[in-house]
């Protein structure tokens, strides 16, 4: 039990103190020196210094000084410390800073700030505080105040994940459900088994018998004056199920081990059965003929011949390896670390925002003449691309400039006339009809034959029909011969997915208003040409 802890630990401390002990608390998160510091910097990041309850607060400075810079500070003269010459930056005059960060990147840029790693033997529990900080963030928002609270509501008493224990293990017989060990020991184990004084032994009774059975429920204090009184069936049956509780409690002490079982106990002075040791006794004491319990006096198993009778070692070591606490094997042992580096924010700007910046126009005349062709391509494949039929473009194109995506300069009022211009062409106008199933951009995934390498290609538009799919892409500069491979790349791989459907390709070179059609084979193109001097498009008979 757990009030009895404390006495086992101080008996092998006065008597053998050479004997390495290890208890389940000793394996919780709040058993962390180093996880510890990281809440309490936590708490210092939400409220302050001069906020933070002053214990936690002297514990980050203790331990920050005396176990990460190693200046072997007394507690006496923490007390007389400030914070602020005590304390890195991120804590003090960065707190501002600090505190905005998100929780689970506050966490990292405490951990590196305060030198965490510096502390041996923490790296098991700093890995597992984080999985729960992850798992926390999963269900829950990203509020530092309501993660502190659920630290001291539940997170603190998380146990880590462990294997083999260097020493002899201490834990309540509820806490062994489950487990397995070579030899167990179980002292103390005279505790009683009717009214227990250290327990609130209230009970809940009924009366039968009038004129007090008009009394509904009443809450009896528990005694064995109650064995003589109107509520004696409540105490018998109150007696029994706590009988059956501790013989429960017996069977799982006493099956917990494989080889070894050795009990300490007393028997009451009176003979009666009133405590464990007294059931113990009486079991020990029958004879033969009175059941057919037996037992004798033998030699301590040793750790070689662990398996039971009955089975092979290779099956004894089998079952063992699927428990939890499993022997390590200190050959195949790997040594865990947690490692961190700076967290490093970077800001990523995006599309719009570097238009709209470059359109402020910060540039020299040189650069911005340099740059400005290609610039203005972008925004007309952007517009394009935002285009679904061409009663939309004059909508989109007006969005762009209230945007401030694109702006009154020429070159770009000459891109919006070839834009508008190009979608009065024929051939165009199909292409951008209201109604049409159409894709834009949108990647096919494919392996480059030379290297293997998996690579996507992205035409500008593809036109679903039946029977008939349109590949175009958008050119912004003059004709070149490798486009025209490029589209048949696309047709390629179009007719690849759709085998029983007729693929056609095209090239529109919106700023000459020309549009190119390709050929499966290469052969001829088929273009149509805008006059300069006139809106009528026309194509040459085929």
């Amino acid at each position: 039990r757990n009030r009895t802890a404390s006495q086992l630990l101080a008996l092998f401390h006065d008597l053998a103190p050479d004997i390495p002990l290890v208890s389940d608390e000793a394996f919780l998160l709040q058993a962390s020196v180093a996880v510890q510091m990281l809440v309490a910097a936590m708490q210092v990041v939400a409220d302050g210094a001069d906020r933070t309850d002053p214990v936690a607060l002297r514990y980050l400075m203790f331990h920050y000084q005396q176990d990460v810079l190693g200046t072997g500070v007394q507690l006496h003269m923490v007390m007389e410390q400030s914070p602020l010459d005590v304390l890195p930056d991120v804590l003090t005059s960065l707190r501002d800073q600090t505190a905005r960060l998100p929780l689970m990147l506050l966490a990292e840029r405490l951990y590196h700030s305060l030198c965490l790693d510096r502390i041996k033997g923490q790296d098991a529990y700093m890995l597992a505080f984080m999985d729960e900080l992850q798992g926390y963030l999963r269900d829950n928002p990203q509020d530092i105040h309501q993660f502190l609270q659920a630290w001291d509501d539940s997170l603190a008493t998380r146990p880590i994940p462990g294997c083999e224990t260097g020493g002899i293990r201490i834990l309540t017989i509820h806490k062994s459900k489950g487990l397995e060990y070579h030899t167990v020991l179980l002292p103390y184990m005279d505790w009683n088994l009717g009214v227990d004084p250290l327990l609130d032994n209230l009970l809940w009774c009924n009366a039968t018998e009038p004129p007090f059975d008009q009394l509904g429920s009443l809450p009896i204090r528990l005694s064995t004056q109650m064995e003589h009184s109107v509520f004696a069936s409540d105490y018998q049956e109150e007696m029994l199920q706590r009988r059956v509780d501790t013989l429960n409690m017996i069977y799982v002490a006493f099956t917990r081990a494989r080889c070894n079982l050795m009990i300490w106990g007393m028997t009451s002075a009176n003979g009666r059965l009133a405590c464990v040791g007294d059931l113990v006794g009486g079991a020990l004491e029958m004879t033969e003929e009175e059941d057919t319990l037996r037992h004798e006096q033998g030699t301590l198993c040793g750790a070689a011949s662990s398996g039971r009778q009955g089975n092979s070692a290779q099956d004894g070591k089998g079952n063992l390896a699927q428990r939890m606490n499993m022997p390590c094997d200190e050959s195949n042992a790997v040594d865990i670390a947690m490692t961190s580096r700076p967290p490093v924010m970077r800001f990523m700007q995006s599309e719009q925002a570097r238009l709209f910046m470059r359109s402020l126009g910060e540039d020299t005349g040189e650069e911005r003449q340099t740059d400005s062709y290609i610039e203005t391509g972008k925004l007309m494949h952007y517009a394009l691309s935002r285009i679904g039929c061409a009663m939309e473009a004059a909508a989109v194109l007006d969005r762009m400039e209230a945007e401030g995506l694109a702006g009154q300069s020429s070159e770009w009022k000459k891109a919006r006339r070839a834009i508008e211009h190009g979608l009065s062409n024929p051939t165009v106008a199909q292409w951008f009809a209201p109604g049409k199933r159409f894709l834009r951009e949108c990647g096919i995934a494919t392996r480059d034959p030379a290297t293997g390498q998996a690579i996507v290609r992205r035409p500008d538009r593809v036109v679903m029909e039946p029977g008939l799919i349109t590949v175009i892409d958008y050119k912004f500069g003059k004709r070149k011969d490798g486009y025209g491979q490029q589209v048949r790349e696309y047709m390629r791989l179009v007719s690849s997915m759709y085998p029983h459907m007729e693929v056609r390709g095209w090239l529109w070179y919106v700023y000459s208003g020309q549009t190119e059609r390709i050929f499966h084979d290469g052969g001829d193109p088929q273009q149509s040409i805008q006059l300069e001097d006139s809106a009528i498009w026309q194509e040459p008979s085929t």
